[in-house]
């Protein structure tokens, strides 16, 4: 009885220890990369990067408006026993403190 325990169990922890090699099939299915992309995924990134910054020198105009970025403030609400019963789940709450507001000029918001 010991042996056929003592062979399962070393069976089971083998088992365990080996694994199939990965085509990554699932991650290319659903459009991720895997570990082995990293290069060009920092590359892809670092082009959007320099994309993003070339866009943004070219709607640099002094005489277009733009928009000041709103002061949003995150509150925790603490979880609550309202009733014997009812218990209301701890949550994060984000209030508006300072809305946004159109700047006409040089003094546009960056």
């Amino acid at each position: 009885m010991k042996n056929i325990i003592m062979i399962s169990a070393i069976l089971a922890l083998v088992s365990c220890a080996t694994r199939a090699p990965s085509s990554n099939e699932l991650d290319k299915k659903a459009g991720l990369s895997p570990a082995l992309d990293a290069d060009a995924a920092k590359k892809d990134a670092k082009e959007l990067r320099k994309s993003e910054e070339k866009k943004k020198e070219k709607d640099v105009d002094p005489d277009k408006p733009r928009r000041s970025f709103p002061r949003i403030e995150r509150i925790w609400v603490y979880g609550q026993e309202l009733a014997p019963t009812v218990y209301m789940q701890g949550t994060n709450l984000f209030l508006e403190v300072t809305p946004g507001a159109w700047i006409s000029g040089e003094g546009g918001a960056q």
